[in-house]
């Protein structure tokens, strides 16, 4: 994994005003930004979208003023933490504007910041992210909404997207909102002007769908900030050619190197038995060589198996990883020894000699005749030659070092008995190697039949502790805090068992994740809900969790029906 580039982690910051802009939002999180995230991972980059839109629990915050300014501060505090990269989008409000006494609480200190007088949330991000340091100018993207056909608005969706057309604001305001608002979006124009930086202040057009009241006609929008974002983070990485794969071994390699850096991202608990598993790939036992972790789909297995990755490059060992069905070729096992014997010749300092698949030619009638895994082996003639090949260059590492093997999901392998039995590994293993699978409950009982030497092991539920931290430790990546009424619906959720849903980590990473998703159909149906708008969010979480089915498989078909 070493000869790929570092793992990097940038976040951007979304601002706009609220109620005008969440079908800009929405596009982003659900069309643009899974199709960043990517393409960037592919040059080893972790992006991070922080979208205040909920997140803050104030419900326990008694005085309007105190909300305010804690809203405010955390803002603020996001930007900061962001940095380098920040979008805004900006249409036809100027937005919220606290009292005087509230953004100067809130901006305490801050000496670059203007007088706070009139001034919008919206501004005070713009200036206090963008415009007092030079530093961010390049590093930030403004997309500017054309004016929207507002006769085919009701009056009362008129009013949330423009300050000309809101009834409530009387005449002298509309016009110190609409002037308040030109002057911001000038200011923004001659800044980069100034700065002589180009390309950083964009408009664009979108429609409006009168019969289902919402912004449509997103896509160029969204390609064109697609474009943007992929630009400044490559810009900012500085990443050479030489960093990237080049070729498919090296890219099933830096997949895997993903994947495990994605399942450790957010890992948590199990110390007991990480301490187990790293004793027993460290000891030395020749009859007990490998250990086959099972557990139920869910239950965290290929977590574990990242986990144990990063834990054993820091010990004195020689690492062979793979996990099956992160693509087609990871399936194969004519594949994985190919990759293999690659790092094994490596480790060995001599050149690597491929042994390349030739097809044999087999008449039809031995083809009707023969099994499906026959049939294969028959195209693939050269496998043999493969395992002999890691047989040899497995026992000469071996008395060098130490070799372990981790092996993530045995169960999606190509559904041959090679695979299920596990024949390609050598019958007699070298003293110096361990091996550690993880596989379906189940799904092992051929390899186990076949190597007497393997150990089976279930995994254990996730603890109600367990629980506990994965939540915080989820919300905390997505920059929210869950209330704690919706948290404690959650942890105290039950299946038809008794078992607690959350012991399952994918049951709770699919409920966190749904939460996170909430969009603007979900802030629709708020405004049906009664209350303080802060105890709205709450209430409805707090209902959309008690509908929870308590299996993730049963979660998962929710989350596709509903969205």
């Amino acid at each position: 994994m070493s000869k790929f580039a570092p793992w990097r982690t940038f976040s951007i910051f979304i601002s706009s005003t609220f109620a005008d802009m969440q079908a800009e939002r929405d596009h982003l999180k659900n069309i643009v930004l899974p199709k960043v995230k990517e393409e960037l991972q592919k040059q080893r980059i972790k992006l991070e979208i922080v979208d205040l839109r909920w997140g803050l629990d104030t419900t326990s915050i008694e005085q309007e003023d105190e909300r305010e300014v804690t809203v405010l501060k955390v803002c603020l505090d996001e930007i900061e933490r962001c940095k380098p990269f920040f979008i805004c989008l900006l249409g036809d409000r100027y937005g919220w504007i606290p009292p005087e006494k509230r953004m100067d609480d809130a901006t305490k200190g801050m000496d670059h910041i203007s007088h706070n007088k009139g001034k919008s949330v919206t501004a005070l991000e713009i200036e206090f992210g963008v415009l007092a340091t030079n530093q961010q100018l390049i590093r930030s993207v403004f997309y500017l909404r054309n004016p929207l056909d507002y006769t085919k608005f009701t009056p009362e969706r008129a009013a949330m997207f423009s300050d000309v057309h809101n009834p409530n604001h009387p005449i002298e305001e509309k016009k110190e909102r609409s002037d308040a608002l030109d002057k911001l979006k000038s200011s923004i124009l001659s800044h980069f002007a100034k700065k002589e930086i180009k390309n950083k202040v964009k408009s664009y057009t979108v429609d409006w769908d009168a019969e289902k009241e919402k912004v449509i006609n997103l896509k160029d929008w969204g390609a064109l900030v697609y474009e943007d974002i992929i630009r400044d983070c490559f810009a900012q990485a500085q990443y050479t050619k030489g960093s990237t794969p080049k070729n498919w071994q090296e890219k099933e390699l830096a997949l895997l190197d993903g994947f495990i850096e994605n399942h450790t991202t957010n890992f948590c608990g199990r110390e007991k038995l990480l301490t187990e598993l790293k004793t027993q790939l460290l000891k030395a036992d020749p009859n007990n060589w490998g250990l086959i972790l099972t557990g139920e789909s869910g239950s965290g297995k290929s977590a574990v198996f990242s986990m144990v990755n990063k834990m054993m490059r820091k010990e004195d060992c020689f690492i062979l990883s793979h996990s099956a069905g992160l693509s087609a070729k990871s399936r194969n096992i004519i594949e994985l020894l190919q990759i293999w014997n690659i790092q094994l010749s490596d480790f060995l300092g001599i050149e690597y000699v491929e042994i390349k698949p030739q097809e044999k030619v087999v008449p039809v009638d031995n083809l009707i005749q023969n099994s499906v895994e026959e049939q294969n082996d028959k195209l693939k003639p050269d496998i043999e030659k493969l395992q002999e090949r890691f047989k040899e260059l497995l026992f000469t590492v071996a008395e060098k070092t130490q070799v372990v093997l981790l092996i993530d999901a045995l169960d999606r392998f190509e559904p041959t008995q090679r695979a299920k039995y596990m024949t390609w590994l050598p019958s007699v293993m070298p003293g110096n190697v361990r091996m550690l699978c993880t596989a379906i409950t189940h799904t092992e009982k051929k390899a186990e039949e076949y190597h007497s030497e393997l150990t089976i092991k279930s995994i254990d539920f996730f603890t109600s502790e367990e629980a506990k931290q994965m939540l915080t430790l989820l919300c905390n990546q997505k920059h929210k805090k869950l209330p704690l009424k919706v948290e404690s619906v959650i942890l105290k959720k039950k299946g038809d068992d008794g078992k607690n849903a959350t012991s399952s980590p994918l049951w709770l990473s699919l409920a966190i994740n749904i939460l996170m998703a909430m969009d603007n159909d979900d802030f629709e149906k708020m405004k049906q809900l009664e209350g303080r708008g802060d105890e709205v969010i709450v209430d409805y979480m707090k209902n959309l969790t008690t509908d929870f089915p308590a299996l993730p498989g049963k979660l998962f078909l929710s989350l596709i029906r509903v969205r």
